[in-house]
């Protein structure tokens, strides 16, 4: 993927009979396509500030992710976990890099260096899920 990524948060905004407003974000529709693959199994996970929706598929490692950081999507990425997907990042609200890959063979795990001029830096590893 190349090129511009226009990205936004969403938000609901209603007014009560006592005049308050409530603002409420609303979720964003994950559009990466549809699974025709039985062998695929779901991603969904939040860690820290960031937000992945996606797919791994089992028997190539092949892997689709709509990834968020700080409620504002990054973009729809593909890859290969063999090989590493990686994804860094140099915006306003933040700077790192997200990489998935997987360990011991069966195991897909993403690793996270995120750092923000708004909030502590964070990194780490975690298994997203084994397959």
């Amino acid at each position: 993927m190349a090129g511009p990524v226009h990205s936004a948060a969403i938000f609901s905004v209603e007014k009560s009979e006592s005049g308050t407003y409530q603002v409420t974000q609303l979720e964003l529709e994950n559009d990466l396509p549809e699974s025709v693959n039985d062998d695929r199994i779901k991603i969904d996970i939040n860690i820290f500030t960031i937000r992945v929706a996606g797919y791994l598929v089992k028997s190539t490692h092949e892997i689709g992710v709509e990834i968020y950081v700080f409620t504002n999507k990054l973009g729809n990425f593909f890859g290969n976990v063999r090989d590493n997907l990686v994804i860094e990042g140099n915006t306003y609200l933040w700077r790192g890099n997200i990489k998935f890959y997987v360990k011991n063979g069966h195991e897909l795990w993403i690793e996270y260096d995120i750092a923000s001029p708004y909030m502590n830096k964070s990194e780490g590893n975690k298994q997203i899920l084994h397959f």
